[in-house]
């Protein structure tokens, strides 16, 4: 009888465990930022990665002012979020933005995020935010899932330059390259290869890159 409770025992847990690593999986992807009634900014989104408790993201918003304004005489907003996911169904995100080697990164306000039983998050923030003239997110925010992707973190790119590959091999170099901080989804690795996804203005574009052009897993 012991051996056999031990086995049930053995089967639930795998099955939570399962049942766990797919519900991440689930609420991985883009989010579109949605605002408290009175405002209106189209523009915003929201990538985030759950892996097990973990999770890490990027808040981009290229327009702080209102789609109908002229975009290019707008400064952008975006950061690096890393947090971690309750049992309660409570993200609490730290906010920050890499600066150049040698220096501090910006910090700025943590970001807590309620998950509700529709499946969208409520934004609460009491502080200024990094790398951001005028901040565009608020309390009494929320966030909808968009598109699901796989992604096991978001990342960013640490050098100068980081070349693109259709393949983790050097004979598949292409002539498209990724800059230092843009962000990117990581989907897997392969020796010392990493397959990402980079959120282009165009659409998701995924790519090979070396690992060592990327920044470690944002873990907390």
């Amino acid at each position: 009888m012991k051996n056999i409770g031990m086995k049930i025992i053995g089967t639930v847990l795998i099955i939570l465990s399962s049942f766990n690593v797919a519900r991440c999986e689930e609420l991985s992807g883009v989010y579109a930022l949605r605002s408290v009634a009175g405002t209106q900014l189209d523009y915003r989104k929201v990538f985030l990665s759950f892996d097990g408790d973990q999770v890490s993201g990027f808040f981009d918003n290229p327009f702080t002012q209102p789609a109908s304004n002229d975009s290019d005489a707008n400064p952008t907003c975006r950061f690096f979020l890393t947090g971690r996911l309750s049992s309660a169904g409570e993200v609490k995100l730290d906010t920050w933005y890499p600066s150049q080697p040698g220096k501090p990164d910006e910090t700025g306000a943590p970001i807590v995020l309620k998950r509700g039983d529709d499946g969208k998050w409520t934004v609460g923030l009491s502080g200024s935010l990094p790398n951001c003239d005028v901040p565009t997110i608020e309390t009494g925010d929320f966030l909808k899932l968009e598109a699901s992707h796989t992604w096991r973190s978001i990342n960013y790119v640490t050098v100068v330059k980081s070349v693109l590959y259709s393949a983790p091999t050097d004979s598949s170099k292409t002539r498209a390259y990724l800059v230092r901080f843009d962000p990117v989804g990581m989907l897997d690795t392969h020796s010392n290869w990493s397959k990402i996804d980079y959120f282009g203005k165009d659409g998701d574009l995924v790519r090979w890159v070396k690992s060592s052009d990327l920044s470690a897993p944002m873990k907390q």
